[in-house]
């Protein structure tokens, strides 16, 4: 860089006080990025590489760099749906790089508001107040299946759903749209109520 390290220490306390956040922290004799530090180097690393891309641009010559998706995809959801949503992007005649994140919802969604994602797969759409200029789109839909093996299912299958009362069940986490719409199915088959939208479908496995 041709700088005396002095003048680097100035400028990164001065890019700390500018941001209000640390970038470095010590660990011995040695200085190690931050949170914030990772964050700051993927978006230097992205400005540099557009620089680059930039004055190649101008002067006519191709960029060979490929275009970058950054996925973000909710722990919810299962990542053989996530792989058949993102296949497409795989396919198109220019190449593309796909880098994918999970984390929650929340999570992901925050970060795709700061411009760290360019998309997010999740089993819901944004929920109403939060502070996200995105759009919903819905990819596709499917039903639920309730599987058993054979000596239980044939047991169940009368009086279904009635019949898993007391029965041993694995159900999705509580925190999930599915398990929310599950729950108020069984609510609304415990009152009775027979004209509801749910799960239908009992297998034999």
């Amino acid at each position: 860089m041709h700088l005396a390290p002095q003048t680097v220490s100035t400028q990164i306390r001065d890019f700390e006080t500018a941001l209000g956040e640390k970038l470095f922290r010590r660990s011995g004799r040695r200085m190690l990025l931050t949170d914030v530090g990772h964050v700051a180097l993927r978006y230097a690393d992205e400005i540099f590489s557009l620089g680059q891309e930039f004055r190649e641009a101008l002067r006519g010559q191709p960029t060979g760099r490929p275009l970058r998706l950054v996925v973000g995809v909710a722990d919810v959801l299962p990542k053989l749906v996530a792989h058949r949503l993102i296949k497409p992007a795989l396919l198109l005649e220019e190449p593309v790089r796909i880098v994918c994140r999970e984390g929650t919802p929340e999570k992901l969604l925050a970060d795709l508001a700061v411009h760290g994602l360019d998309v997010v797969l999740s089993d819901a759409p944004i929920p109403p107040g939060m502070n996200v200029r995105a759009h919903n789109h819905q990819l596709g839909s499917c039903g639920v299946t309730f599987m058993a093996p054979p000596d239980l299912a044939s047991r169940l299958r009368k009086g279904f759903p009635r019949s898993l009362d007391g029965a041993p069940v694995l159900l999705p986490r509580e925190n999930t749209v599915l398990r929310r719409e599950l729950d108020e199915w069984f609510d609304e088959r415990r009152r009775g109520r027979t004209a509801v939208r749910g799960p239908t479908d009992w297998g034999d496995r």
